[in-house]
Formats: C-alpha cells, sequence, structure tokens
C-alpha cells in the first residue's frame, strides 16, 4: 500500500504542475495575442489618396504608424474604443474610432 500512496503523490505533483504551467500561461501571454485590428485608408479633400501621414492611436494603448503610398495604413491593439489623429505638415484631424475596424477617412486637406 506504501507504493500505490507514492504512486499517487507522484500523479497529484504532476497534475499540479501541469495546471501551474496551464495558468501560467494564460495569465502571462503578451497583449498582443489578443489584440485587434484597425486598417484605413485616408483620402485627401480633392479625393487622393493620402501618402506618408501619421497615423497615432490615443488610448488605453497608444500606437503610431504612417500611410503607406496607396493611404492604407493598419494598427494592432486590444478591442475598444479609441482616438485617432491624422496628422501631416501641420494639419491634424482627430476621429473616434472602434478596434476591430476598418474605415476610410477624409481629411480636410
Amino acid at each position: 500500500m506504501h507504493l500505490t500512496t507514492s504512486f499517487r503523490r507522484l500523479e497529484i505533483r504532476r497534475i499540479s504542475c501541469v495546471a501551474v504551467l496551464f495558468l501560467a500561461l494564460v495569465f502571462f501571454l503578451p497583449s498582443t495575442a489578443l489584440a485587434g485590428k484597425l486598417q484605413g485608408t485616408v483620402i485627401g479633400r480633392k479625393g487622393d489618396l493620402k501618402k506618408y501621414v501619421r497615423i497615432s492611436l490615443v488610448g488605453r494603448e497608444s500606437k503610431t504608424t504612417f500611410t503607406d503610398n496607396k493611404g492604407i495604413f493598419t494598427l494592432d491593439a486590444p478591442d475598444g474604443r479609441y482616438g485617432l489623429s491624422i496628422s501631416e505638415k501641420g494639419n491634424e484631424q482627430t476621429f473616434e474610432v472602434e478596434i476591430p475596424g476598418r474605415l476610410r477617412f477624409q481629411v480636410d486637406w
């Protein structure tokens, strides 16, 4: 019986180690693993695609990127509501956005 008891204790320890490892993985995953995505296109007043303008996400997680040569940008951040600032050469406009989302932004310049 002593051998059976030792075996059970070993099994319980093994199960406990697996449970602790599982919980550690669940609670300590980086926030990017749970990130949403905002994709957008920035279009100027005349319908032109706004190339290389600065896009800043403001909220519980701040990020900055730039549009590409087609006026397109992508930002990864946790789902939720944010402020979005689009700026170029002294011009700036802000929008309220929700992630995940796919939007077109019309700017006044």
